[in-house]
């Protein structure tokens, strides 16, 4: 045994645990908490969700050319050529823009589906990081889309505060700065703005198309197909900026994010930007590990029921949880 004050015997560890007196603060304790649960991003879902936004980008271009071809051709019937075929081509030309809207309501409700579920698992990833006490709970992250006039803002506040969260630096899974008062990025807000923009003009657009049958003026149906237009070529590049914008976000909550893993060359793996009690803990695991993840070939533990780094789900093969000294 050392006397107080002097060195620690060859081979202790020279630094107090997490939760021990004048250590680390304890799990809970503080905005350096040690995580105690992590639940990254699975990047399957961000690939699905940024693939929807495309989708429906490619989508929403088709409805503003087939909006605008039906404006012309009813402008075309309206000045003084009022005869039968130029009245077919308008209906042809009118036909083929309800097509194309009809056609994208399914990619527009499954985008909805996919970024309330993205939205509910950033927020927990981000709670993972020990972020202490937020304004926004997890339920918001679902519940918020639901409130009639609130769904146009609270969704997004939730995702900001998730963001800064994600982009505050770390000290290994840990939060070493604060984060409440960090800038979100311009890409989160235009998707945001435009998307809101959009279903505001979609909105004034139906009305004005339940209307024109019953309207002696023709401006009308022009201003109808405008409108249209006007919010298909807004809601193309908010699904362009949500694309970039989930693909950065979920890149910054990704397993590779979280656990420090990188990639190093062909197949290779390292880890970087982690303390060493975590990169020990990684080491272990990986010793004691009795499978692997059929996709990310990631060591695996028996209890374990999803793949800690892309999050592929499988049945557990042991009922008990791992010891504590192993959770870090």
């Amino acid at each position: 045994p050392q006397a107080p004050g002097g060195p620690p015997p060859p081979g202790l560890p020279t630094h107090p645990p997490p939760g021990a007196a004048g250590g680390w603060p304890a799990p809970g304790q503080g905005l350096f908490a040690a995580p105690e649960i992590q639940h990254p991003v699975s990047t399957n879902l961000s690939g699905w969700l940024q693939a929807i936004f495309w989708v429906l980008a490619a989508q929403s271009v088709l409805i503003a050319l087939s909006a605008w071809n039906a404006r012309s051709a009813f402008q075309t019937y309206d000045r003084g050529l009022a005869s039968f075929s130029a009245f077919q081509q308008w209906a042809s030309a009118d036909s083929l823009f309800s097509l194309m809207t009809l056609l994208s309501l399914p990619t527009r409700l499954a985008l909805v589906v996919l970024v309330i579920v993205w939205s509910w698992k950033a927020h927990r990833a981000a709670a993972g990081l020990g972020p202490g006490p937020r304004r926004w709970g997890s339920g918001w992250a679902i519940g918020g889309w639901f409130i009639p006039i609130a769904n146009l803002v609270i969704p997004k506040l939730v995702l900001s505060e998730t963001e800064r969260i994600a982009t505050t630096p770390r000290a290994g899974r840990r939060l070493a700065a604060d984060w409440h008062g960090r800038k979100v990025s311009a890409l989160g807000t235009s998707w945001w703005v435009l998307f809101v923009v959009s279903g505001l003009l979609v909105s004034w657009s139906g009305t004005l198309g339940n209307d024109r049958d019953f309207v002696i003026g023709h401006d009308t149906w022009a201003l109808h197909y405008a409108l249209y237009t006007a919010s298909a070529v807004l809601a193309a590049v908010s699904c362009a900026c949500g694309a970039l914008y989930v693909k950065d976000l979920s890149r910054a909550l990704s397993p590779a994010s979280i656990y420090g893993e990188v990639r190093s060359g062909i197949g290779g793996l390292t880890v970087a930007g982690t303390p060493q009690s975590t990169v020990d803990t990684w080491a272990q695991r990986t010793a004691q590990a009795t499978d692997a993840c059929e996709i990310c070939r990631e060591p695996m533990q028996p209890w374990d029921t999803r793949c800690p780094r892309c999050g592929k789900r499988r049945t557990a093969t042991a009922p008990q949880m791992p010891p504590d000294s192993w959770t870090g």
